[in-house]
């Protein structure tokens, strides 16, 4: 595939003989017809198929919390949910669920993530689980006013929690989750700056109600 940078004949679309061109983003490329057709119907190429439509799903169920606010930021020359399937689908299994919950990455950023973080169900109120961490607001671009961000799996749907009020500083949070009775739970924390622009990483718990 070549890359074209300038072209008297402007932008190039369509076909020509055994040459096929087309614009990305912006960016016009030229690249040549397969010689050969391969079976799409392959059982890896089913099966990657699959673990591409899993992961595709939860993206678009988090396409306005998170894939555009945390993941276009981070995409070069792609979109942010190119990024976040490129990133998680090995964490799918052949019938497009998700196989390994802690090689979900459900955030990405520059920002530091919670340290030390710890996650324990309160067993005197179901589906309330609490959330503790280390204040490690002097290491880079962290702050003790960063926001924490929660994203819940439960039986395989996510959801974004955004009333929390707590903070990098105040090193803890309690959040109630009415799904998470006698339910496995899996959470995914992270922290936003006060501007909602810069994000850290997410750090996995997994806790049983």
């Amino acid at each position: 595939m070549s890359k074209i940078k300038q072209s008297p004949l402007g932008g190039v679309s369509g076909a020509l003989g055994n040459l096929v061109g087309s614009s990305w983003k912006g960016i016009l490329y030229l690249r040549t017809k397969p010689a050969v057709y391969h079976d799409a119907k392959t059982p890896i190429q089913t099966k990657y198929r699959t673990r591409f439509g899993g992961c595709s799903k939860l993206s678009k169920s988090l396409k306005y919390s998170i894939i555009r606010p945390v993941w276009d930021c981070k995409a070069i020359q792609m979109s942010g949910h190119n990024l976040f399937i490129s990133k998680n689908i090995a964490a799918f299994d052949k019938s497009g669920n998700i196989d390994s919950y802690d090689r979900l990455t459900i955030s990405v950023g520059n920002m530091p993530p919670p340290k030390d973080s710890l996650a324990q169900v309160n067993p005197e109120t179901p589906g309330q689980i609490q959330l503790c961490w280390s204040d490690n607001s002097n290491t880079c671009d962290a702050s003790p006013n960063d926001r924490l961000n929660l994203v819940t799996i439960v039986n395989g749907e996510a959801s974004y929690y955004t009333d929390l009020t707590a903070t990098r500083g105040v090193q803890s949070a309690t959040i109630t989750i009415p799904a998470a009775k006698d339910n496995t739970v899996h959470l995914y924390i992270f922290f936003a700056n006060e501007k909602n622009n810069l994000f850290s990483e997410s750090i996995y718990h997994k806790v049983q109600c």
